[in-house]
């Protein structure tokens, strides 16, 4: 039996082991769980060495892309809830990624502070471990995935949710720079159990300039169909940038998962004809229900002008629970 046969059997075993939910570490009146999330991936990319998703040069090859351990636990009969989470495996400065309390003492109102991700658009803020595909749009990645320490109000009911923050606005695991403030709110609206629609806004001020961010989104659910697209628009000081993004995917058999999505992205409204259009093809593999998974991606960027290659497929694990 060669190595490799070895090795894939290994992995399966050890994908089987898994257990599918949380681990719970105390049980009784103060519960503690913890989950662990874990990215291993292979890349290919094109010749130029120049990926959309990364700001430095890449090459081809295996690489250790997250593992977040995340500790959740709550007090007086789940009034408060408190979460603190770390990754220290591909943030080595900014290890600590969560660390807030929640209170529901109030009804339809829950209050939030500490450090979080604060209300943002859809892609930004869904869990590294719901994702569809292995990297955000570019749209989530430049405008969401953010951070900081701060209070936010909000709930998430049957038909409505809602989520009012107040933040420095200086950044993750950063000491505030200016007496300023910056807010954000987020409301989305759900008619029916398969629509929900909505949009963001953020306004804010750092020694650089204005921060402002605009946002759609809509998301459609229906049996083995999940539709999802968005739309936003940010200034950063002098920069400003727009994307929009349309994806699907289909459960096609009990453990495969199908998905396509078409991105529009504008890196610099100041700039002529720097447009890329970005369409991502891919699969989902369940290996022991959602969480432990293998996915392969194949993203085909084209330029507006000045064409590269940069193209790229990626294959890679994901372990949750």
């Amino acid at each position: 039996m060669t190595l490799f046969k070895i090795f894939l059997i290994a992995f399966a075993l050890f994908s089987l082991a898994i257990p599918l939910g949380a681990v719970e570490l105390v049980k009784g009146e103060y519960p503690v769980e913890l989950h662990i999330l874990l990215h291993i991936r292979g890349t290919i990319f094109g010749t130029s060495r120049i990926s959309v998703y990364s700001e430095s040069k890449v090459y081809s090859g295996f690489l250790a892309k997250r593992g977040e351990i995340k500790l959740e636990g709550s007090l007086n009969e789940k009034k408060i809830n408190w979460v603190f989470m770390v990754e220290p495996v591909s943030l080595a400065s900014k290890i600590v990624q969560d660390a807030y309390v929640s209170l529901q003492y109030i009804p339809y109102l829950d209050i939030k502070f500490g450090q979080f991700k604060y209300p943002q658009n859809f892609d930004g803020r869904l869990s590294n471990s719901k994702l569809v595909f292995v990297e955000r749009s570019l749209l989530g990645k430049t405008f969401g995935t953010k951070r900081d320490v701060g209070i936010e109000l909000g709930y998430n009911h049957k038909y409505i949710e809602y989520a009012l923050g107040l933040i420095n606005g200086s950044g993750q695991n950063t000491a505030d720079n200016n007496e300023k403030k910056d807010w954000m709110g987020r409301v989305l609206i759900k008619p029916n159990p398969y629509i929900n629609f909505g949009g963001s806004i953020y306004r804010g001020r750092q020694p650089s300039g204005v921060t402002e961010r605009t946002a759609a989104e809509l998301k459609f659910n229906y049996k083995n169909l999940a539709l999802q697209s968005e739309y936003q628009a940010g200034k950063d000081s002098s920069l400003e940038r727009w994307g929009l993004y349309l994806q699907g995917a289909y459960v096609i058999a009990k453990n495969f998962q199908a998905c396509v999505r078409g991105e529009i992205w504008e890196p610099s409204k100041n700039n002529m004809k720097d447009k890329m259009y970005i369409t991502t093809l891919g699969f989902n593999y369940f290996l022991k229900g959602e969480g432990t998974k293998i996915a392969a991606n194949y993203t085909l960027v084209t330029e507006e002008s000045n064409e590269v290659d940069n193209n790229e497929l990626v294959i890679q694990w994901q372990l949750a629970f």
